[in-house]
């Protein structure tokens, strides 16, 4: 199983195992997947997966996701299914049929998914798609590509008057 897949198996398990799939439907997981790769990122100077994400109406979408998921129920890592989320729509979830092996993650890596995930799970995948609309997603036109190195623009402080002054 190549890493994205273990990230996403993972990510999945995590929900199962919390008695939640329900609470994990498709825009919640590439949601986490995104706050996870740009803390990454902003940690380890590198990306967790190897999705590479575009601006969406919801906010960052990995290009790939909808091959990936269909390539990872082939390949019987996952099954996907329809589940009511409560607010009256049904959404796609997941349950997960083969767990990653967490040889393939180092301790960083559990950590900050860990992190992330308990940071995340009770969220909404609208408030999440909410949060990532910061100045990255408002400054890219539709369609295009969120490149992760951003992240690092949050750590320009802003010059304040004072700066400009002397």
């Amino acid at each position: 199983m190549d890493k994205t897949k273990a990230v996403i198996a993972y990510i999945v398990n995590y929900f199962q195992c919390n008695n939640s799939p329900k609470n994990l439907g498709k825009v919640k997981l590439v949601k986490i997947l995104w706050f996870a790769d740009r803390e990454f990122m902003h940690k380890y100077y590198r990306q967790l997966t190897n999705l590479e994400y575009r601006k969406m109406p919801y906010g960052p979408m990995p290009t790939n996701i909808d091959s990936l998921l269909q390539s990872m129920e082939k390949e019987a890592i996952i099954k996907s299914f329809e589940a009511n989320n409560g607010v009256g729509y049904p959404q796609q979830t997941f349950m997960c049929l083969k767990e990653p092996d967490l040889n393939d993650f180092t301790a960083q890596e559990i950590s900050l998914l860990d992190r992330i995930i308990i940071e995340l799970q009770d969220k909404s995948a609208t408030q999440l798609s909410n949060q990532t609309h910061d100045e990255l997603w408002e400054s890219i036109e539709q369609g295009k590509i969120m490149p992760l190195e951003s992240v690092f623009l949050q750590d320009i402080i802003p010059a304040t008057q004072d700066d400009v002054n002397g």
